[in-house]
């Protein structure tokens, strides 16, 4: 298993951004409860290492979660764990995992995909008794894991001696999944391969056509899959004949994967490295967006930025805003509601050689200039602040999460919501620093449903050094009441009313109203009085004030009003 805690994952993007080179608050969906360690991890977990790999939240109240523990310090397993009625069960052993497991190393991060509650899809990668990792995907159906199992046809592609592993899975209904990875055709040629699942049944591994064209230095693979109703694309990263690394993109539409093409963009501005893996979201299919990073000739990484309408993708944009090319920039995580309104995640370099906090939003299709988290920067008194994983719920409405150091050198778990396409304000998970005595924690998964219902996943350090499990879920949603309304000022021509929240859990986005029982109407924003212009004088209106919030409307309040 992958040891990445909070304090080397900090240490390794500072060095990425910073050492290679020289608004009003939102809010979260709603408040977060208080964090605690996964029941049952510390009982397997006799190893002292244990992490959260990924979450998905098919529905509010009920999530699935992935990672994995040590058993000794040499011995690394899978385990599961559900969310159910929005509380977490006991985290169980991945049926089937010890079996295949006979090296004992969980060799990469699990990823999750659940589509309905209870119909799910997990895949990483196990040992065999020579050590070498091979993938695996393991289902759950009706509430229930089947045993994890190697992935059919993977053995075709390689001999048995050489390495494969499962990097990502989506799901766009329960048995409609797709998975994909990273094979060892040979000793020096490693490829990119996907499969595809159709009514509960996965069919072989293939290598991703037209990678032999590309992939000139032998060293690719698929790192992010996403499939909506109507077909699924990866991203993923091959070596050009100059050894540096580029991104590539393929689709697949009704069982059939097209050939990999660059993604078009700066591939002539580029030098060797190895750039983080690319991130891809396809809110329906022909609809995606693309975030990755690429290092410039000055061996500076840089974020890129990209969008695909009616199948066709735009030339990748450097991200503008804060950073700059002489500090970097990186993206770990994209999450789109819809086509074109999406969310990326990571990190800048602020110039002082510290990593900040960064988000970047997509807009109707556009991208906008990154910005660093609001009040990340308070919090973040040591210097190394990261978001790592975003979600999505609704357009502009997001939550993200990481990692940030406090003054005293902590890695501590940081999360923060968008409402209203606004990001606000950065907080320390609650709770999560109770927990972490021992000073190394991170948020890093988060998931959450259409209904704005989230989960988080991460670690924390206790006082034997030991890293366990840490779960969170916001509070249940209540949608809004009726509004309290108090009259502020009426004039000829307009009326000027206070709007208030009775009670909701999550923050109200917008006013709506409406006249004499005709459509609604969007007014202002929460903040502020609601101004109805273009009234006529002496004439008696009925008008309907309601709020709209994550869930949607809620319930109106009427009042007549008579204009001078």
């Amino acid at each position: 298993m992958a040891r990445v805690r909070g304090r080397a994952l900090v240490g390794a993007l500072v060095a990425l951004v910073v050492g290679l080179g020289a608004s009003p608050a939102g809010a979260s969906p709603a408040p977060w409860r208080t964090a605690s360690p996964l029941a049952g991890i510390a009982g397997l977990n006799a190893g002292g290492y244990a992490q959260v790999s990924a979450l998905s939240c098919p529905s509010s109240g009920a999530c699935v979660g992935v990672g994995g523990y040590s058993v000794s310090k040499s011995v690394t397993e899978a385990f599961v764990a559900s969310e159910s009625g929005g509380v977490w069960g006991r985290a169980l052993s991945l049926p089937g995992f010890a079996a295949l497991n006979v090296g004992g190393q969980l060799g990469s991060s699990l990823s999750v995909s659940c589509p309905v509650a209870g119909a799910c899809v997990v895949g990483g990668s196990y040992a065999d008794a020579a050590d070498v990792p091979h993938a695996f995907l393991a289902s759950e159906s009706g509430g229930v894991w089947g045993d994890a199992a190697e992935v059919p046809g993977i053995a075709a592609l390689s001999s048995s001696a050489m390495a494969s592993a499962v990097t990502s899975v989506s799901c766009s209904a329960p048995g409609q999944c797709a998975a994909g990875g990273i094979v060892a055709l040979s000793a020096s040629d490693v490829e990119p391969w996907v499969a595809l699942e159709s009514g509960g049944v996965w069919g072989d591994a293939a290598e991703v056509p037209g990678m032999t064209s590309l992939d000139v230095g032998q060293q690719a693979s698929v790192f992010s899959l996403s499939c909506a109703s109507g077909g699924c694309a990866a991203a993923g990263q091959y070596t050009d004949a100059n050894g540096a690394t580029q991104v590539f993109v393929v689709a697949e539409s009704d069982g059939v994967w097209s050939s990999a093409q660059p993604v078009p963009g700066p591939s002539g501005n580029v030098t060797p490295g190895q750039p983080l893996p690319p991130s891809i979201a396809c809110p329906s299919a022909g609809a995606c967006s693309l975030v990755y990073d690429l290092n410039d000739v000055a061996g500076v990484e840089q974020a890129y930025v990209d969008t695909e309408s009616g199948g066709v993708w735009a030339t990748a944009t450097p991200v503008s805003g804060v950073n700059t090319a002489a500090v970097g920039a990186v993206l770990l995580a994209l999450s789109c509601a819809a086509p074109g309104q999406c969310a990326a995640v990571g990190a800048y370099g602020d110039g002082q050689k510290n990593a900040q906090a960064m988000v970047v939003d997509e807009v109707a299709g556009a991208w906008g200039p990154a910005i660093e988290l609001p009040d990340s920067g308070s919090l973040n008194a040591g210097g190394g602040a990261v978001l790592q994983s975003v979600d999505c719920y609704g357009v502009g409405a997001c939550v993200a999460g990481g990692v940030y150091t406090d003054a005293t050198g902590f890695a501590q778990a940081l999360v923060a919501g968008a409402s209203g396409g606004v990001w606000g304000p950065a907080e320390e998970l609650p709770g999560s620093a109770a927990l972490n005595v021992g000073g190394d924690g991170d948020l890093s998964a988060l998931s959450c449903t259409a209904a704005g219902g989230c989960a988080a996943g991460g670690y924390f350090s206790d006082g034997a050094r030991h890293y366990q499990v840490l779960v969170d879920a916001t509070a249940p949603l209540v949608a809004p009441s009726a509004p309290v309304v108090a009259l502020r000022g009426v004039g000829p021509h307009t009326v000027r009313l206070a709007v208030s929240a009775e009670s909701a859990s999550a923050p109200a986005s917008a006013v709506e109203y409406a006249l004499d029982g005709g459509s609604w109407r969007r007014g202002r924003a929460p903040a502020g009085d609601l101004v109805i212009a273009g009234l006529h004088p002496t004439t008696t209106y009925r008008i309907a004030v309601r709020l709209v919030d994550a869930r949607g409307p809620g319930p109106s309040r009427r009042l007549t009003i008579r204009t001078r």
